[in-house]
C-alpha cells in the first residue's frame, strides 16, 4: 500500500473521476454521468511545488442499494481508508448537503476518527452558485476544511493541492516517493478470465471488486508492488471484447480503449485465457497487438483447478494452444490457478525474466561473431538481379528487441531470410517470450 496515500470518496455522480482525472493531469478515470461508472480503486500520482504524492478515485458510495455491486464498492472503499493518510470527500454543490453525506461523515468517525477529512465542494463552475456554497458553510463544523473547486475548469485546485501538501508533510517525512523507473506488467485478457481476482490474490488484498458480471473492471488500476524481491507495477485492466459487440461512445467502449493503450505502456504482458474455453481469436488478436508495440509477452492459463479434475494433461494442453500460435512458437505457456494459488508466484518469475532480458544490450561485435560467418555459409538469394551484401548486424537501443542490417541492396532480402536470421538471435541470446524486428538499412 502506498505511502501518504490521498484518497477521493463520495456519492456517485459527485464528480470524483473529473477531480481524480485533474489532479493527476490524466484521462486514466473514465468520466460518465451513469451511476456506477467507478467500480474499482484507480490509483494515480500527482505533483505538485516539488512535492509527489499517490492519490485514488474510488467508486460512489450508496447506503441504501441492495446490490451485491453496490455493497461491495461500500466495502472496498472503506478498507482502503484504513491505510490512507487523507480523505477528500466530494461533494455536489448543485446537489446541496444530503443525508448520504453526513452519513458518510459520521461513518468514518466512528470507525477512524483520526482520519483527517477535506470537503471537497465541486461544480463550482460560476459565481451564481455562491449562495449554494453557502449553504454547506451552515452544515459543516470547520469552515478551514472545506474547499470548493470546479473539477472541469480547475477552479479552487490550486488552494486544495498547498492544503493535500501541508496534510502529508505534517509527520515532516514528505513523499518523494518515485516509480517511474519500474518495470510495469499489465494482466490483459477478454472478461472474467480471472485477472482482478489474481491481482487481489497476488497482494493478499482486495485491491479490484470481484463480481460473477462480465465488466466488473472498466479502469485499468495501478499498482506499485515489491514482491518476492521484485520492485514492479502491476496493471490490471478491463477485459477486452470484441469491437462488434462494443457500442462506441459507451463505457465499455472506453475500457477497452484504456486496456488497449495499458499494452502499449507495458513491459511485459501476461494475457490470461481461461483454461476452459482455451485459446480464442480475440486473445490472439491481443497477442497481435502486444507484438505490434514489441511487448514480451506469457500467456497464463487460468482455472487450471478445473481442468485437472478431469485428468487433462498440461503437455497436450499446451501443445494444443501452440497449434493456434504457431508463428510465436517464442511465447511461453504457463498453467495457473488462482484459486488454488498455481503458479501465482511463477507468473511474476517469469515475467521478470523476460523484462530483465528484453532490456539487455548485445555488443556489435559479439553478435557479428556470431551471425557473420552463418551468413556466409547460407547468404541470402539475389532477387530482380540485385546482389545483396550484408556487411554487419547491430542492435538498436529501442525499448523493444530491434536489430539491424548494413549492407548494399538490404532490402531486397526476402522475408524468409529475415525469419532465419531471427531464430539463430533468438536461440543465441535466449530472447523466450521477447518479439523481435529486424530492419534493414543500405550503407
Amino acid at each position: 500500500m502506498y505511502k501518504n496515500l490521498v484518497l477521493i470518496i463520495g456519492s456517485p455522480n459527485v464528480g470524483k473521476s473529473t477531480l481524480f482525472n485533474r489532479l493527476t493531469r490524466s484521462h486514466d478515470a473514465i468520466v460518465s454521468n451513469l451511476e456506477g461508472t467507478t467500480i474499482n480503486i484507480k490509483y494515480g500520482s500527482v505533483t505538485w511545488n516539488k512535492n509527489k504524492f499517490q492519490i485514488a478515485d474510488s467508486g460512489g458510495i450508496s447506503f441504501l442499494s441492495k446490490k451485491n455491486i453496490n455493497k461491495s464498492i461500500n466495502q472496498h472503499t472503506f478498507s482502503i481508508i484504513k491505510n490512507c493518510k487523507l480523505i477528500l470527500l466530494v461533494l455536489d454543490i448543485d446537489m446541496g448537503f444530503r443525508y448520504i453525506d453526513l452519513s458518510i461523515i459520521d461513518k468514518i468517525k466512528k470507525n477512524f476518527n483520526k482520519k483527517n477529512i477535506l470537503i471537497v465542494i465541486n461544480k463550482f463552475d460560476n459565481n451564481i452558485k455562491i449562495d449554494n456554497l453557502n449553504n454547506f458553510y451552515i452544515n459543516q463544523i470547520n469552515h478551514n476544511d472545506i474547499f470548493a473547486v470546479s473539477a472541469i475548469n480547475g477552479y479552487g485546485t490550486g488552494e486544495l493541492l498547498d492544503r493535500i501538501c501541508t496534510e502529508i508533510n505534517s509527520d515532516n517525512h514528505p513523499n518523494n516517493y518515485d516509480d517511474s523507473k519500474m518495470p510495469i506488467f499489465s494482466l490483459i485478457g477478454k472478461p472474467n478470465v480471472g485477472k482482478s481476482s489474481f491481482l487481489n490474490t497476488l497482494m493478499k488484498y482486495e485491491y479490484s471488486v470481484i463480481d460473477n458480471d462480465p465488466g466488473t473492471t472498466r479502469d485499468t488500476i495501478d499498482i506499485t508492488c515489491n514482491l518476492f524481491g521484485y520492485n514492479f507495477k502491476l496493471l490490471d485492466t478491463a477485459g477486452i471484447r470484441k469491437k462488434s459487440k462494443v457500442k462506441k461512445g459507451n463505457i465499455e467502449y472506453y475500457s477497452n480503449i484504456r486496456s488497449i493503450n495499458s499494452i502499449s505502456r507495458s513491459d511485459v504482458v501476461i494475457l490470461m485465457i481461461d483454461s476452459i474455453m482455451g485459446i480464442t481469436h480475440q486473445d490472439i488478436k491481443i497477442i497481435k497487438i502486444a507484438i505490434e508495440n514489441g511487448k514480451g509477452i506469457l500467456i497464463a492459463s487460468n482455472k487450471w483447478d478445473l481442468i485437472e479434475n478431469e485428468n487433462k494433461n498440461t503437455a497436450n494442453y499446451i501443445k494444443s494452444i501452440r497449434k493456434h500460435i504457431m508463428f510465436y512458437y517464442y511465447i511461453p505457456i504457463l498453467c495457473c490457478s488462482v484459486t488454488n494459488k498455481k503458479n501465482i508466484i511463477k507468473i511474476i518469475n517469469i515475467v521478470h525474466d523476460i523484462y530483465m532480458r528484453k532490456n539487455k544490450k548485445i555488443q556489435t561485435s559479439d553478435i557479428n561473431k556470431f551471425l557473420l560467418p552463418i551468413i556466409t555459409n547460407n547468404p541470402p538469394q539475389s532477387t530482380n538481379n540485385k546482389i545483396v551484401k550484408i556487411k554487419y548486424i547491430t542492435q538498436i537501443h529501442n525499448k523493444s528487441v530491434i536489430f539491424a542490417i548494413f549492407g548494399r541492396n538490404t532490402n531486397y532480402i526476402a522475408k524468409s531470410y529475415i525469419k532465419f536470421l531471427e531464430k539463430n538471435i533468438r536461440n543465441k541470446y535466449d530472447f523466450n517470450g521477447i518479439p523481435i524486428k529486424i530492419i534493414t538499412k543500405d550503407k
